[in-house]
């Protein structure tokens, strides 16, 4: 084929919408890249801990109303997500961590294949399909749709009301049912995260409504909405009345709702909800930038290029997406509580306007700004997904000083095992050989005149290169985080007879510690509380501490009637906690060798 075919063909395959087979091919990447790291490892955060713990002791339970974490209701957050974990658990017959951490994966999903609609619809296929890579590989959202929490919930429920409700407004037939459609959604959305779903979904549609003078329309459409917001919650409060009362009422639609929302000062209010995460109104100038990585400097221009008239985005839908946008920074300023998390919803729209600017932007080629941002970015990318598997190769060439020199003398590749050591490698050379031949070819298309195609591919190899070089990194992080073996050591001292306690009251522990358990487990806050459980049986009794302070809890022990066991798991989370058994019967002391040594280790327990 000569230069001229071949820029013909480039040209040909450069239409804004895509092919069946190209469009398949992508949609299978974007469903890797929300379905890898689900199953692969343990519960790492104290999100995916506290939130999958509750989720498994509602599945234990039977419980349906509330999340439970460790048998007491935690009313901070609707249970769309935790409801949608345990149908997934129902369907399989058990709790795992992939389970629980699905929804979270699947709601990210549906957020981002919105926003592709949404370009397509605008006749940009192709800008919505790397608006959706770049959401799902930006920092914070990867990481929400990877976790079990409520926020990428949140941000399906709210952009798919609001798709719906476009869809209507736009209805040649039906619409009258497409409108019911949006107004069952809209109040579903409150399940995801309370008042914020709805909140967000009716401020966006009372904006452009009013600014397209549909005065009727709005009226309407608010009037009926309350009888559907009624009927959908009504279910819910009086399950929630049953089981608590007034006090859980109130909890849930005052506290939670409004605590959040406004600043209150009342010296009797609890910390949580009327006093965390409040933050002053520059709050997200300081945390975007960090979350939407590696993608944050293609924002900028983006934005001016949308909200500058000339430009010609001026479709009704151009208005819409530009007001939602406004709508969701307006609601996120003003309240008074402030997360980075909170802003997802806004991703899959903000990702949408950049990857439409920079398609338009590369073909341009007239701004010095764009195309430095641009430029920079690509570089960016490429070193991050460069550095990875090759600072993994340098550490298997390492020799064993420099481990005994900066890590403690871990091999903390080689530590996971022969096999994960090897297919980390397979993986890392892969990333190393797909990147080289796929700057080849983007280069190649790029010198040949299809600037804006060769740059809307660039997403979708990112993807593929932040999958192999994740799980590069995944087992040996995973080794360093989890809890497993640790938590064998316990399971293996109750299955003895020994009555265990956990002495600490942080909700990621408690969780990590009942969800692999599979029980819940006796809190100890304080030196009476652990005399109480020690001496309250007869029987052999074990309290898991942190190493740090096992000196001050081994003081409450009788002298001489302990043992303190420690996991043989090298990894810093097993290393994090000791369990102290209390009169362990004699022929039980040799199964475990492994002691920690500040305190005294009888041969014999009276």
């Amino acid at each position: 084929m000569n230069v001229e075919q071949e820029i013909k063909q480039i040209m040909e395959s450069s239409e804004p919408r895509q092919s069946s087979l190209e469009r398949f091919g992508l949609f299978v990447l974007l469903f890797i890249l929300f379905g890898f790291g689900l199953f692969d490892h343990s519960l790492w955060s104290s999100n995916d801990t506290r939130e999958g713990a509750m989720i498994a002791d509602m599945y234990r339970s039977g419980t349906l109303v509330t999340p439970l974490l460790n048998g007491q209701s935690y009313l901070e957050k609707p249970p769309l997500l935790h409801w949608t974990a345990l149908a997934f658990c129902h369907i399989f017959g058990r709790v795992n961590e992939g389970l629980v951490r699905l929804p979270a994966a699947i709601f990210g999903f549906g957020a981002v294949l919105i926003a592709y609609l949404w370009g397509r619809k605008l006749g940009r296929e192709k800008a919505g399909m790397a608006g959706a890579f770049m959401c799902g590989t930006s920092i914070l959202y990867l990481e929400y749709s990877k976790v079990v929490l409520t926020d990428t919930a949140l941000t399906f429920m709210t952009l798919f009301s609001l798709y719906l409700f476009w869809e209507a407004y736009t209805a040649q037939r039906a619409r009258f049912l497409k409108y019911i459609a949006f107004l069952i959604v809209s109040a579903l959305s409150f399940y995801a995260k309370g008042l914020l779903g709805p909140g967000l979904i009716w401020v966006s549609i009372t904006i452009f409504l009013l600014y397209n003078k549909k005065w009727k329309l709005f009226l309407g459409l608010g009037f009926a909405f309350v009888p559907f917001f009624l009927i959908i919650l009504a279910p819910w409060i009086w399950a929630l009345w049953k089981v608590g009362g007034t006090d859980f009422l109130k909890t849930v639609f005052w506290a939670n709702q409004f605590g959040r929302f406004f600043t209150f000062t009342g010296q009797d209010l609890p910390k949580d909800p009327y006093f965390v995460h409040k933050e002053p109104v520059y709050y997200y100038l300081k945390s975007l930038p960090i979350t939407l990585l590696p993608w944050t400097l293609l924002l900028p221009p983006a934005l001016l290029y949308w909200f500058r008239r000339e430009r010609g985005l001026n479709s009704p839908l151009h208005i819409f997406i530009r007001i939602i946008l406004i709508s969701m920074l307006i609601i996120l300023h003003v309240s008074s509580a402030k997360a980075s998390c909170y802003a997802l919803p806004m991703f899959p729209i903000l990702f949408l306007m950049t990857a439409i600017w920079s398609e338009d932007a590369i073909a341009d080629k007239n701004s010095r700004i764009s195309n430095w941002a641009i430029g920079i970015t690509t570089i960016l990318v490429t070193l991050l997904n460069l550095l990875i598997p090759l600072a993994y190769i340098l550490l298997l060439a390492m020799p064993q000083s420099v481990f005994d020199r900066y890590f403690d003398g871990i091999d903390i590749i080689r530590i996971t095992g022969t096999q994960s050591t090897y297919a980390g490698l397979i993986m890392a050379i892969a990333a190393l050989t797909l990147l080289t031949m796929s700057a080849r070819e983007l280069w190649r298309r790029y010198i040949l005149g299809a600037y804006a195609q060769a740059w809307l591919m660039v997403p979708a190899i990112v993807t593929v290169l932040m999958v192999l070089n994740a799980e590069i990194i995944i087992p040996a992080y995973d080794y360093q985080r989890t809890y497993k073996p640790f938590v064998r050591l316990v399971r293996f001292e109750k299955e003895l007879g020994i009555r265990i306690a956990l002495a600490n009251q942080e909700e990621q522990h408690i969780g990590a510690f009942t969800f692999y358990l599979k029980s819940r487990i006796p809190i100890i806050s304080s030196t009476k509380t652990l005399q109480d459980f020690l001496f309250s049986e007869s029987t052999p009794a074990g309290v898991i501490v942190k190493t740090k302070e096992l000196t001050k809890w081994l003081e409450s022990f009788p002298k001489n009637k302990f043992l303190v066991l420690k996991s043989d798991h090298k990894g810093y989370k097993c290393d994090y906690f000791r369990l102290i058994v209390y009169a362990l019967p004699t022929s039980e002391v040799t199964l475990h060798p492994k002691t920690h040594s500040p305190a005294p280790i009888p041969q014999k327990m009276p």
